[in-house]
């Protein structure tokens, strides 16, 4: 977990160097869409999980 006050990340900025973040909607479309092509039932992770 990263800081989320200013000051705090300022004063510990060695320990957490900048890091770029994404939305989902940057890369899946929305939530909704993320959910059904990687976590439903046979979905990546279970390819993943089941080796499928």
């Amino acid at each position: 977990m990263r800081p989320r006050n200013e000051a705090v990340l300022k004063k510990y900025a060695a320990a957490f160097k900048p890091i770029k973040l994404f939305t989902v909607n940057e890369y899946f479309g929305s939530l909704a869409d993320a959910q059904k092509l990687h976590f439903n039932d046979v979905g990546q992770f279970d390819k993943l999980y089941t080796n499928k």
